[in-house]
C-alpha cells in the first residue's frame, strides 16, 4: 500500500500528466490532474485489455480533447491535437468538468456496489 500512496502523492503532485495507460489516467484525472492520454485508435473493443477501452472511458467523461491517437503520432496532425489537448489542460473550466463527470461517476459506482453488499448482507 505503502507504494501505491507513493504513486497516487506523485501523480497529486503533478500539473499534467501524460500515459498511454488506463489506470495512470483515470487516476490522474480522479486526483485532479488533467492527463492527456495516448492509445490507438484503430482498435475495436475486444476485451479488459483492449486499447479501445482507454478512448472510451475519455469519451464517456468528456475528454475526448484530452486522448491522442497513437497513429497520428510523428505527424502535423499529432502536434496539432497536442496543442489543442494542452490547450484544454490549461483551461479550468474543461479540467474541472472532466473531473467531476469522473467523480460523479466514481460515487455512483461506490453506491452500487455498497447496495450490493448491503442486498448480500440481508440474505
Amino acid at each position: 500500500m505503502t507504494s501505491l500512496e507513493q504513486k497516487i502523492d506523485l501523480v497529486k503532485s503533478c500539473q499534467l500528466v501524460i500515459t498511454d495507460t488506463y489506470h495512470c489516467a483515470i487516476t490522474a484525472w480522479r486526483e485532479g490532474v488533467p492527463c492527456l492520454c495516448i492509445g490507438r485508435g484503430a482498435e475495436t473493443a475486444v476485451n479488459t485489455q483492449s486499447e479501445k477501452k482507454k478512448e472510451l472511458l475519455y469519451a464517456m467523461f468528456n475528454a475526448t480533447p484530452f486522448y491522442i491517437f497513437l497513429e497520428n503520432l510523428g505527424g502535423f496532425k499529432a502536434r496539432e491535437q497536442a496543442k489543442a489537448a494542452i490547450s484544454a489542460a490549461r483551461d479550468e473550466w474543461v479540467t474541472t468538468s472532466v473531473q467531476e463527470n469522473v467523480l460523479r461517476a466514481t460515487g455512483a459506482a461506490e453506491e452500487q456496489l455498497l447496495a450490493a453488499f448491503s442486498s448480500l448482507a440481508r440474505e
